[in-house]
């Protein structure tokens, strides 16, 4: 390897450690202060990203979850369907485990919104007996996301 190769791969992985870095403290901050008691479960979660796709009778969805390696609090979830000779990826959601807000993790830093969604968010919420403070202290934690050149 040479010096320039060297140096080139410790100068991308340090822009990579210093995104991640930053990207911690932002959202570290806010999970820090939100009470543990009051996350929803990983069913919840599954059921708020089903809600992007109903009512949709022409496709099977089916939920794989994964964890997001810069977003490990969110719950993550790549949906997939049945598509002979093509592929099966319909797309990947992170899931605020506080507030139940649904991020497009495909369309980055897409809050996802259907009236569905929205309902079950309602629901979720009340049953967590979430205040307004602790949903706008919620509101701040937002997933990595890389908003690149376009």
């Amino acid at each position: 390897m040479s010096r320039t190769t060297r140096y080139a791969s410790f100068h991308v992985g340090a822009i990579g450690l210093s995104l991640c870095l930053g990207c911690a403290s932002v959202t570290g901050s806010a999970e820090a202060k939100l009470d543990p008691k009051k996350r929803m479960t990983v069913e919840e979660a599954q059921a708020l990203v089903y809600q992007i796709f109903t009512p949709d009778p022409h496709h099977e969805v089916a939920l794989e979850p994964f964890e997001m390696r810069y977003s490990p609090e969110f719950y993550g979830f790549e949906a997939l369907r049945a598509n002979p000779g093509g592929s099966d990826h319909i797309g990947s959601y992170l899931v605020n485990p506080w507030n139940g807000e649904v991020w497009d993790d495909d369309d980055p830093c897409h809050l996802v919104e259907t009236p569905g969604l929205k309902k079950l968010q309602i629901e979720i919420r009340k049953r967590l007996r979430l205040t307004k403070a602790e949903l706008a202290k919620a509101h701040t934690l937002k997933p990595f996301c890389y908003e690149g050149p376009e």
